[in-house]
């Protein structure tokens, strides 16, 4: 095994697939990385104080608490992770990613927040 893809989601149940994933990269000595999908509906109407987000303050968000799981791998499991955030389905972008990075192992949580 030398690539080992983790899909996150910033919740609990994610952290726990993360920690697993760390753990298993660790042991089989290989890579590690972190994927978030994000999806973002367009609007559909005006409502009274609603400010949509932009798609690049959506995705400057998404990157710093993906930054800040990276640094927690770093500084607890010693391991060096890549991670990428992309828009579309949790589906589409898991695939699209392993594929693009040839992982040998998904690994990701029951439940959560995506």
């Amino acid at each position: 095994m030398k690539k080992i893809l983790v899909a996150v989601d910033f919740s609990e149940a994610s952290r726990k697939a993360m920690d697993y994933a760390a753990a298993l990269a660790s042991s089989f000595n290989a890579g590690l990385v972190l994927v978030h999908a994000f999806y973002m509906p367009a609007p559909v109407g005006d409502a009274p104080g609603y400010i949509p987000l932009s798609l690049t303050e959506v995705q400057e968000e998404n990157e710093a608490f993906l930054q800040r799981e990276l640094e927690y791998l770093a500084s607890n499991f010693r391991i060096r992770a890549d991670g990428y955030v992309r828009m579309g389905t949790a589906t589409g972008v898991i695939r699209e990613l392993a594929k693009e990075i040839g992982a040998d192992l998904l690994v990701m949580g029951m439940k959560g927040e995506g």
